[in-house]
């Protein structure tokens, strides 16, 4: 083909040399010749006027077609990403205004909205033009099986003229004097936009009082050009957008200087006022802060924290390029809404986000146009709105948005996560640095992307178009699958997504990735579903063992659990090194942490599999447990995420021998799950999961696990209330009547048996446990008069030391609930199987107690399988008969008694705490129940509570060398029975893990057989196997009796393994050496970023400080000294440092270290660090002085004397 210059030089040619040459042209032909040279001229002029008119109509023509019609509605186009240094930015139709489309808005010429100027041109910069780059090639998918979903609504994608950065092209600005003279018209318009400046501002007052950000836009040549500025600020931080266009890009766009007055007219960037860019060079990097002063509502319907449920998203057509070098993305939004009630107000959701240009708003049925009176942004709820100058009619309207947003640095809207490959070597840290960008719309992030209606109610199909790098990413994922993927010129792809299912703006995952997939997919005889795991490079072969586990799950839970069809076709699981959370779930997309996600099953201890299988059996689950459906409002969702606790449990049995005890190791699971709900749930700044007032931010602010344990709580409570009661059954209802739909906790109370129903309503028994915080323990007391007669009472549990008390100040809450007391009676040396029940009314106060009778037994089980959300507080006697009696009962009799003893265990040491129970008796009871029985439960609870007593006491040498010898022989008897041999059920084996740890504390012959493994896997030949339950065992107290040389051997092993689990486990084992030059090494191998990973270098710390207190006097100045290089290290992310205090400064149990923490706080080098996170620290370690006051030296004494 020819350029359309060559064309016209064709045609020219055919007029003039085409003459018949057999005698001379000027005798024969003169009429001719008069003839050729009329043409040549009219042809001279019309070749001129069409430089001019035409591209300028094409232009039109594109800008036209790229708004949306009402028939069928188009997405502009996005233009290029940077190249080299080249800036690409949004296509400049938003700020070159075309003539709008018959029924899209156009702008006011009231006297609310800036009149326009011509942009001011300038001389000496760059005359380079890009385009939106073609397609050199299509790539298909060929990781899934070829689409059969319909082609995505088909995107506009009209060639569009950008500028380009001055420094990018020095050839080209070597020919700008030409070009400057050949434009000298362009030029001199510049004193006429500067002349009319004045006069625009005076007529715009109410423009710039609802808009702030707009005031900070004083020179017009700003205000008529913010989009450029806001799309490009790599080139505005170097020269404004206005000098780095040169006069001949003006002269050959001449869309983006002769734009439409009364269109230029809406057309200033709304910079929202409360953006906080990460880095100077974020869009909203000249937002101004909001002041302190009350803001005005311009509006009334601006007030509410929520938005009108009468405007409705139905789909989203987003497209976005992202500009890593710069934190930038740069996007555009079309929303289709459909309007219920007649309105002339639109609201969406944006924060710190600047919009570019003026919104556009059309409608799909005939009608008047809207016309926008004006545009602004509502900071306290983070409301971008339109304000229409007539009330608009019920129908289904588009608006469309153009956006600069930021790739941030914190897990939220879009953002960047870093990590190290192994698979090269090299000193400089940013040699192997690899990036990936991931998005958090959790829960209501979403609106730091791109304007939405950013609730859990509004569901709607989400439509992407992604440009990435070809160079530095391989893959984008998004709910939507995948269309095709088209590589462009300038080094950029572009994925086309088809619509995803109805989805809440919170579901929404985006990743732009460096990883390749491997594919599983999962036949079964409802639908087929295809799985695909993402892991780095070097990491791809460790993922074989979870493909095969997810796909066995994903079909026992269509087929066994949900009996229903998997909702999407596709499920992605991505292991994403260094992730802030085990898990972030999505619509068909889960986001993990890779040690959470991969293993080996012959490497990977009992413990650690089950839980892993339990994190990836929660994400399944969730696909039929919130990715289908939506809750109506953040306070409800811990019924969602309680539900996915609860079924998370059935993928436990995937793949596992029944003959091993699976079932039972699910039932202790879960009994272990209710303890440590108990334990988060006891803080005196605990908040409820639900009530009126709960919004988005005050609901992520809570505690997420605690909100996942006491919802899982909750929902086995009711089992306390009716054990007839199937939750399982319940969830499976629930996920089958609301799919696809908005729906709420009230719905799963519907769905309650009517026999149960007609006993209790369930509607009053559960609401104090929703709308109040914490949870009651009950006092059971005697009375006088009557030993077979109990008294009830109820008052909240406190933990005065998860809450930082100091002293007697525990606060009286008045607190009450529908408490379901159960209990059975033990006779004949066995409890009944018969379950009283009585419901504490909540009405009565917490001062008036409620009798039962416990006729001739002379002891209580109450809170029967721990199914109740509460504890109990016995009376005295009672504890002592416990201690009495549980070393006569015969072995069968503990072990149906295990869930008993070891809630019996866990309340103990809960009420010690509180010095309502003394430490003599509940560690003489604890030692009657573990002393004698292998019983894992037990055991596991034992150690839980163990752990409070043993971070205190180990700061002491002399209290750690009591405590490590009172447990190594507080175990001889059941190592004894167990022996060294990995063997046995899982009870047996996983209770060998937690009496082996205790006993290779002092133990010869336990440090004997851990050091002979230990070197054999090291030097032998023989290739010695470890079992991966004693692995961790093995090297931890292999290399405390071993020399520095076994220490360099498992450092290269670390350096050397690309399995998270291994590594971490190598990373503890290092600090058990006794050398303290190799403890100094290893601090300093902290800052190494090659070597760790920022979760590696926190977790490293964790492992130092908390082997003992020299330890610690190492590793706290070592932060202190290194605070600024350790924030450097960790990404300047507080959230780490953060940690870093409380792995360090918190475990201090003295006054003079709390005195010292206290002066560091006061340095200029501890600004970096939060004043709540300082006070935190102090309060922690305040708490843990007052302990040590009331109960070190009753501890000590009862480790010194007991044999």
């Amino acid at each position: 083909m020819f350029s359309a210059e060559k064309s016209f030089l064709i045609d020219e040619s055919d007029i003039i040399f085409n003459i018949n040459r057999n005698k001379p042209w000027y005798k024969k032909h003169t009429k001719g010749l008069l003839i050729a040279l009329v043409a040549i001229v009219i042809l001279g002029i019309g070749g001129i006027l069409m430089g001019v008119f035409i591209p300028r109509a094409l232009q039109n023509m594109s800008h036209s077609n790229s708004t949306t019609l009402p028939t069928r509605p188009t997405t502009p186009s996005l233009a290029n990403s940077t190249q080299q240094g080249t800036t690409m930015s949004l296509a400049t139709h938003a700020t070159s205004k075309a003539t709008s489309s018959p029924n899209q808005t156009t702008a006011s010429s009231s006297a609310h909205v800036t009149t326009a100027t011509k942009p001011t041109s300038a001389t000496g910069s760059t005359p380079t033009s890009a385009k939106l780059p073609t397609s050199s090639r299509v790539t298909t998918s060929t990781r899934l099986p070829p689409t059969t979903a319909s082609t995505p609504t088909k995107t506009a994608t009209p060639s569009v003229q950008l500028p380009t950065a001055q420094a990018t092209t020095p050839k080209t600005q070597a020919t700008t004097p030409k070009t400057q003279a050949t434009t000298p018209k362009t030029q001199a318009t510049t004193p006429m936009t500067q002349a009319t400046t004045p006069k625009t501002q005076a007529t715009t007052p109410k423009t710039q009082a609802t808009t702030p950000m707009t005031q900070a836009t004083t020179p017009k040549t700003q205000a008529t050009t913010p989009m450029t500025k806001a799309t490009t600020p790599m080139t505005q931080a170097t020269t404004p957008m206005t000098q780095a266009t040169t006069p001949k890009t003006q002269a050959t766009t001449p869309m983006t200087q002769a734009t439409t007055p009364k269109t230029q007219a809406t057309t200033p960037a709304t910079k929202l006022p409360t953006a906080k860019p990460s880095t100077p060079s974020s869009p909203a990097a000249n937002t101004s802060t909001p002041s302190s002063t009350p803001i005005s509502i311009p509006f009334p319907e601006l007030a509410s924290s929520r938005l009108r449920t009468s405007i409705k998203p139905e789909n989203y057509k987003l497209m976005l390029q992202l500009h890593p070098e710069r934190n930038l993305i740069v996007g555009e939004v079309q929303i289709t809404v459909m309007i219920t009630q007649p309105t002339d107000i639109i609201i969406v959701h944006a924060k710190n986000i600047t919009i570019t240009d003026t919104p556009k708003i059309g409608h799909y049925h005939s009608g008047p146009v809207p016309v926008i009176e004006k545009v602004g942004y509502y900071a306290a709820n983070d409301y971008y709105y339109i304000k229409l100058q007539r009330m608009q009619a019920i129908g289904k309207y588009f608006l469309f948005y153009n956006f600069a947003s930021s790739i941030q640095n914190a897990p939220q809207g879009i953002y960047t996560q870093s990590y190290f490959s192994s698979d090269q070597e090299s000193n400089s840290p940013s040699s192997n640095l690899r990036k990936i960008f991931l998005s958090n719309s959790y829960p209501n992030n979403a609106r730091l992307i791109f304007p939405c209606f950013d609730e859990p109610s509004f569901l709607a199909k989400f439509q992407l178009t992604m440009f990435r790098n070809a160079t530095t990413t391989s893959a984008t994922l998004f709910n939507g699958r995948l269309f095709d993927s088209k590589v462009l010129k300038d080094g950029l792809v572009q994925d086309r997504f088809n619509e995803s299912t109805l989805i809440s703006p919170h579901n929404l995952a985006i990743a732009v990735l460096d990883f390749e997939p491997t594919l599983v997919p999962v036949q079964t005889n409802m639908s087929n579903i295809y799985i695909r795991l993402w892991t780095p490079p070097d990491q791809s072969m460790d993922g074989k063992s979870t493909l095969d586990t997810a796909a066995l799950m994903a079909s026992l839970y269509q087929q066994e659990y949900f009996k229903l069809d998997y909702p999407f076709m596709t499920l992605d699981m991505v292991a994403i090194p260094n992730f802030y959370r085990h898990l972030q779930a999505h619509t068909n997309i889960l986001f993990y942490k890779a040690d959470a996600l991969l293993y080996d099953p012959l490497s990977t201890p009992d413990a650690e599999l089950a839980w892993k299988r339990m994190l990836l059996g929660s994400g399944i689950s969730y696909q039929w447990l919130g990715g289908s459906f939506s809750m109506a409002w953040w306070d409800q969702y811990w019924l969602q995420e309680a539900m996915k606790s609860h079924a998370r449990y059935y993928g436990l049995t995937s793949g596992w021998q029944p003959a091993m005890g699976i079932n039972d190791l699910i039932d202790d699971l879960k009994i272990l799950e209710m303890q440590s709900a108990l334990a988060m749930d006891s803080s005196a700044y605990t908040a409820p999961l639900q009530g009126q007032d709960t919004t988005a931010d005050s609901w992520s602010a809570n505690n997420f696990y605690l909100i996942r344990e006491k919802g899982y709580a909750l929902l086995r409570t009711l089992q306390a209330y009716d054990n007839s009661i199937n939750i399982d059954e319940l969830i499976q209802k629930f996920a089958k009547n609301s799919r696809n739909l908005v729906t709420s906790v009230s719905e799963f109370w519907k769905l309650l048996p009517p026999e149960v129903t007609t006993k209790f309503d369930f509607n009053q028994l559960i609401q104090p446990w929703l709308t109040q915080p914490g949870y009651p323990y009950v006092n059971v007391s005697s009375t006088q008069s009557n030993q077979s007669e109990l008294l009830l009472s109820q008052s909240q549990y406190i933990d005065i030391y998860r809450s930082n008390i100091i002293g007697d100040s525990v606060p009286m809450s008045g607190y009450s609930w529908y408490v379901p007391f159960t209990w059975n009676s033990f006779l004949a040396m066995n409890f009944s199987s018969k379950n009283n029940l009585i419901v504490l009314n909540p009405d009565l106060g917490n001062m008036n107690s409620t009798p039962i009778d416990i006729g001739n037994s002379i002891l209580l089980n109450a809170n029967v399988k721990l199914f109740g959300f509460y504890r109990v507080l016995y009376p005295a006697a009672t504890w002592n008969n416990y201690t009495a009696l549980i070393p006569k009962l015969p072995s069968n009799t503990i072990a149906m008694l295990s869930t008993g003893l070891s809630k019996l265990m866990d309340d103990a040491f809960a009420f010690a705490k509180l010095g309502r129970l003394s430490y003599v008796q509940t560690l003489t009871m604890s030692k009657s129940i573990t002393q004698q029985h292998a019983l894992f439960l037990p055991w596991a609870t034992y150690k839980q509570n163990m752990n409070f007593i043993a971070n205190i006491v180990k700061y002491f040498i002399i209290d750690q060398a009591l405590y490590q010898d009172y447990h190594s022989r507080l175990v001889k008897n059941i190592m004894n029975e167990l022996t060294f041999k990995n063997v046995g059920d899982y009870n047996k084996r996983l209770t060998r893990v937690v009496a082996m740890d205790y006993y290779c504390l002092e133990d010869k012959q336990c440090r004997n057989y851990t050091k002979e493994q230990f070197l054999s896997s090291l030097y032998s030949d023989s290739n010695t196997t470890i079992p991966a339950n004693l692995k961790s065992i093995i090297f931890k107290y292999g290399i405390a009796d071993t020399d520095e040389a076994a220490w360099e051997k498992v450092l290269d092993m670390f350096k050397s393994s690309t399995v998270p689990s291994d590594r971490l486990l190598y990373l503890e084992a290092l600090t058990y050496s006794k050398n303290v030059t190799l403890w100094r090494r290893y601090l300093d191998m902290t800052l190494n970023r090659t070597l760790m990973s920022s979760l590696e270098a926190l977790k490293a710390f964790d492992f130092m400080a908390s082997r003992g207190l020299l330890n610690l006097q190492l590793a706290w100045p070592f932060v202190t000294n290194n605070l600024e290089a350790l924030y450097q290290r960790f990404n300047f992310k507080v959230t780490f440092m953060e940690q870093l205090l409380n792995v360090t400064a918190a475990r201090y149990v003295d006054k003079d270290n709390l005195q010292r923490v206290q002066n560091f706080f006061h340095r200029d080098v501890a600004k970096i660090i939060p004043p709540s996170v300082k006070d935190d620290i102090i309060a922690t370690i305040s708490s843990r002085i007052n302990w040590v006051s009331l109960y070190r030296e009753t501890v000590k004494n009862f480790f010194a004397a007991n044999p």
